[in-house]
């Protein structure tokens, strides 16, 4: 398979772009910048900024399949209204350059920040683990970016027949656990990311295989650590810091309050 990774260039781009050639697929990495230090073999570099849509169809013509990462990736890099408008023009247009161009399989980084989380001033949950059921509360231009891109998922599946899209709802990627719960102890306010983060290969590998996997429509999946970052029982946590917020059966141990079983499902998510 062709695979295209818009945002090819960036942090997690890079480790999808490896693991793609890794696992036999050719793969076309998007970018504002075709130029690259470090090329990896087997790999096409184009370039094209996401918020141009003949830019954007262009660069993914004679691809498979997309894996849209371009975006930026957390509230406070850039103005409020540019952090929201370029990732919503981004998302649009990778989705509409796809579906006219006839590609069926789309992976869509989202974010659990979907929901508002990490960056509303004080976040509301009814119950944990959060599955994708709940409700969004999202505020900040970033949260509401990434559900805006989950809104148009729905529509273009609505629209064109036989679109496959996931949205991967995605916390905090890095290497491993002992960098996330770096990350979250020097937090003033220790629940504020819920004390989850996503490791960052099996992420990848999981983005591959929602390109193949067997569902419908759209998807949105939590894709998050089964585990938190912290040895206390995650239920102590919670009645701790978020005392009134039911808590469902099987949340035991340190359980992540997040609920992947969606992704364990259909992508075999393991973490």
């Amino acid at each position: 398979m062709k695979i295209a990774v818009t945002g090819g260039q960036g942090g997690f781009g890079r480790v999808v772009v490896r693991e793609a050639r890794a696992a036999g697929h050719a793969v076309i990495s998007i970018d504002r910048t075709a130029a690259v230090a470090e090329p990896v073999d087997g790999v096409e570099y184009r370039a094209a900024d996401a918020a141009d849509y003949a830019q954007v169809t262009a660069a993914l013509t004679g691809a498979d399949a997309v894996i849209h990462l371009a975006a930026f990736p957390a509230a406070g890099l850039a103005p409020d209204d540019v952090t929201h408008n370029n990732n919503v023009t981004a998302s649009y247009n990778v989705l509409l350059a796809s579906a006219e161009l006839g590609l069926r399989r789309i992976c869509n980084a989202s974010s659990v920040n979907a929901i508002g989380h990490s960056y509303s001033r004080a976040p509301e949950y009814d119950y944990f683990p959060i599955d994708e059921d709940h409700p969004t509360r999202a505020e900040d231009p970033y949260s509401l970016s990434k559900w805006l891109g989950e809104m148009q998922a729905d529509a273009i599946v609505r629209r064109y027949d036989g679109m496959k899209i996931a949205s991967l709802r995605l916390h905090w990627i890095v290497e491993d656990v002992a960098r996330a719960a770096q990350a979250w102890q020097q937090e003033p306010d220790p629940g504020k990311h819920l004390w989850a983060w996503t490791p960052a290969v099996p992420a990848a590998r999981a983005a591959l295989r929602s390109l193949e996997a067997d569902f419908d429509g759209h998807q949105r999946m939590f894709l998050v650590s089964h585990a938190t970052t912290e040895a206390t029982p995650s239920r102590d946590l919670a009645r701790r810091h978020f005392p009134g917020v039911r808590l469902k059966a099987g949340f035991d141990g340190t359980a992540s309050f997040f609920d992947s079983s969606r992704a364990r499902r259909l992508l075999g998510w393991s973490a």
